[in-house]
């Protein structure tokens, strides 16, 4: 405690310089953007209200499953031939999310990239290809049990950066790592801080009982 306190302003001056480059750093970010496209389920049936109770209740039922065919290998690897995007089905999951809204047939597809263009094109493509491939798992010898359907194009929006976020781990980072530093050098230095530490030495060196 005694040698933090006496450098205490170099802990200080360390913490403001850490918050400062991560604020800089914040700023300097390549914007990322992320672009959402909605598809709804459906499931044919009747006009009745029984049918149509059952046929939402099965839409509902499926939601899950469509959310998890929506990263799928075969979706992916089929919006990447569409697009001719420069990637694979295993890096190209990495940026898309598929979440379905609670309660509801709705399911909302998410593609992240750097370019804002590329993320709503890609964004698009996944959700075409993502009803192309439900449409062709859900067809029976009667005709679709069930179906997606896009609603719209993708919107596509800037992800900034969260500065604060940065600021704060920056000074954090910076100020345990010059805490650690000024403790080390204090403690390489040998130098007699407290009387309690003069003590320490004059018994080692001469004996309790000679003291």
């Amino acid at each position: 405690l005694t040698i933090l306190r006496e450098s205490w302003w170099v802990i200080l001056a360390t913490t403001v310089l850490a918050g400062a480059v991560g604020w800089g750093v914040a700023q300097t970010r390549e914007p990322t953007y992320s672009a959402a496209v909605a598809v709804f389920a459906t499931v044919p049936g009747a006009a009745e209200p029984r049918s149509a109770f059952s046929g939402s209740r099965d839409a509902l039922a499926r939601m899950q499953g469509y959310a998890a065919l929506a990263v799928s290998r075969q979706v992916l690897a089929r919006a990447i031939a569409e697009r001719q995007l420069p990637t694979t089905p295993s890096l190209l999951a990495d940026r898309v999310s598929a979440v379905v809204t609670p309660g509801s047939v709705l399911l909302e597809v998410r593609v992240t990239d750097t370019d804002r263009q590329r993320a709503g094109t890609t964004a698009d493509a996944v959700g075409r290809s993502l009803s192309a491939v439900a449409g062709e798992l859900e067809w029976s010898g009667q005709g679709p049990t069930g179906a997606l359907i896009p609603v719209g194009s993708a919107a596509v929006a800037e992800i900034r950066a969260d500065a604060v976020r940065y600021v704060l781990l920056a000074a954090v980072l910076g100020c345990v790592l010059s805490c650690v530093l000024v403790l080390a050098r204090g403690i390489r230095s040998a130098t007699v801080l407290t009387v309690g530490q003069l003590d320490h030495v004059v018994i080692d060196a001469i004996g309790d009982g000679a003291r």
